[in-house]
């Protein structure tokens, strides 16, 4: 059976100051151990040192805390078992506030 990624992060966008969870969801071998890691912009996230700000879930998914435009980019999950890997990428655009505003205002 191959390691597949079946639910990656996906493309969204949300408002700054809120949390943002970016699932990745997996299919592998019952019998093989995941290696489960994240990357923002092509760098792997430490979670140690950068507990205040990403916190990896019991699920495999992302957490980002408290977004502010900063954390706007490319996330990727990889998931590696002894015999295959894969991986799913998102998007996420963080709006301000004032663009928050101006949808509401849109919208009316």
């Amino acid at each position: 059976m191959q390691t597949t990624v079946t639910e990656g992060p996906g493309d969204i966008e949300v408002m700054a100051d809120d949390n943002i969870v970016l699932k990745c969801e997996v299919e592998k071998d019952p019998n093989l151990e995941l290696a489960l890691s994240w990357f923002f912009n092509g760098v792997k996230i430490d979670f140690e040192v950068s507990k205040n700000r990403f916190k990896k879930g019991a699920d495999n998914s992302l957490t980002v805390i408290m977004a502010t435009k900063k954390d706007g980019g490319e996330y990727m999950c990889k998931a590696v078992t002894t015999f295959s890997e894969d991986s799913a990428t998102g998007v996420v655009t963080v709006l301000s506030k004032l663009m928050q505003i101006l949808l509401v205002f849109h919208r009316n």
